[in-house]
């Protein structure tokens, strides 16, 4: 490792450049992986409920189905609705009562028991069917345009498939929230035992970049759970800070001893890797120990995190020393000489 650790602390721009490099593609790749947010498909098939599924969705076809509710029993409205969702790319059916009997016939002549399932009082309720499962992409965009078609005009709009699809828009909105919360946190806390406010800024760029890492290699598996798109990234942020502070730690006690940045750094480097490698190995063993779940799901987190931990601690000796190096004059801690950015003004 010395001749690594060498090349980082005498080229940190290179180190720096080729890092943010490699971040690029990895962002577009991020974008391109599917979540996969079918909760049935990470379950195993031996479950009841899965089979009923399966079986729902093989010879009944409803195992996609939707509904929507109409607060009115005006017969021209609701058959106008019925057509216009139908023709919706991605809607394979819309049923109501007039495919069973004609709506000229009065409600009092039609079997409760029949009349009840699409209608209630002065409630109409359509039954949708889609040509794909819940989760796909054509199903979601298709109930995307029916919200957009609906609006006002619908009192409910409801269904497995629009629990996933309500559930997906929900993540991501979510997911960057609780991201940048995680951030702002760590970082206030940082600052504040540290005494510095350029050091929780390179944490947070040094670890965003290596959670960059981790969920643009997810590419490579083909898809990842909302689930654990969801949390992998505030996990790694809260796994991978403990490393950063070690590191920046290290750094300053050994600025006692060798003046010169560079050396100190090394030194950091090469005293601070056999700490935290343990650590590492012990978080990326548990993660991974997540495989043997009887539910895939467990696999597929368990594979990110720990992939994570890797990621995180390749950052944290590489892209952070030369952050660190390149940004040296800022990140001095308290009872360190800051010029303007002393701990007394900050």
């Amino acid at each position: 490792m010395r001749p690594l650790i060498s090349f980082v602390t005498r080229h940190p721009g290179i180190v720096l450049i080729v890092g943010i490099l490699l971040a690029i593609p990895l962002v577009y790749m991020k974008q391109m992986t599917p979540l996969n947010y079918d909760i049935f498909t990470y379950m195993p098939e031996d479950v009841e409920s899965v089979k009923g599924q399966q079986i729902l969705h093989e010879h009944f076809q409803t195992s996609n189905t939707a509904y929507i509710l109409l607060n009115t029993t005006n017969v021209p409205f609701v058959l106008r609705i019925q057509k216009d969702v139908g023709m919706i790319n991605g809607v394979q059916r819309v049923s109501w009562i007039n495919e069973v009997v004609d709506p000229s016939v009065p409600d009092s002549f039609v079997p409760q028991q029949l009349l009840g399932i699409y209608k209630k009082g002065s409630y109409s309720l359509l039954h949708l069917s889609f040509a794909e499962p819940s989760s796909s992409a054509k199903t979601l965009e298709a109930i995307k345009q029916i919200k957009l078609y609906l609006g006002k005009k619908a009192t409910a709009f409801t269904g497995l498939p629009i629990f996933l699809y309500e559930l997906r828009e929900l993540m991501e909105s979510e997911k960057l929230i609780t991201f940048m919360a995680a951030a702002c946190f760590s970082s206030l806390v940082i600052g504040i035992s540290l005494g510095s406010w350029a050091i929780p800024i390179i944490f947070m760029l040094s670890i965003g970049i290596g959670v960059i890492y981790n969920l643009g290699t997810n590419y490579f598996m083909g898809e990842v759970s909302y689930i654990t798109s969801a949390i992998a990234s505030a996990i790694q942020l809260g796994v991978i800070q403990d490393f950063s502070i070690f590191l920046i730690h290290r750094y300053h006690e050994e600025k006692k001893i060798f003046p010169d940045p560079q050396k100190a750094m090394e030194a950091a480097i090469t005293n601070t890797l056999p700490a935290i490698l343990p650590s590492a190995l012990t978080c990326m063993a548990g993660f991974l120990a997540l495989i043997l779940m009887k539910m895939r799901l467990g696999l597929d987190m368990g594979f990110v995190m720990a992939k994570g931990v890797f990621m995180g601690l390749v950052v944290t000796m590489t892209l952070l020393p030369a952050m660190l190096l390149v940004a040296n004059r800022f990140v001095k801690t308290r009872g360190e000489k800051t010029g303007a950015f002393s701990w007394a003004l900050w």
